[in-house]
């Protein structure tokens, strides 16, 4: 799918921590704004992703990362660290 038609998986008002398939390994809200999502693309791979929900829930960034142990019970703590920071220096980024 082409990046301009991405879209969320979770609903922005969902309080699940993962969707039904286990596309989503891990997923969160910034701002009020922003929902960030790392989503499955292999038993190891994941992509990370920004959207701006200010802008039609629009894919603002994208980063494929690691998913330690294949998240198989979940995200390794150590992921979730990782992927906050990542999240907040992309945001950060934005808005300078």
């Amino acid at each position: 799918m082409e990046k301009s038609q991405r879209k969320p998986i979770m609903a922005w008002d969902s309080q699940e921590s993962f969707d039904n398939e286990g596309r989503v390994v891990w997923w969160s809200r910034v701002d009020d704004r922003y929902q960030i999502e790392v989503q499955r693309i292999d038993r190891d791979n994941g992509q990370l992703c920004i959207f701006d929900r200010d802008d039609n829930d629009r894919l603002i960034f994208e980063e494929d990362v690691g998913l330690s142990y294949g998240a198989v019970i979940g995200p390794d703590a150590e992921d979730v660290f990782i992927w906050g920071k990542i999240v907040l220096d992309a945001i950060d980024a934005r808005t300078r």
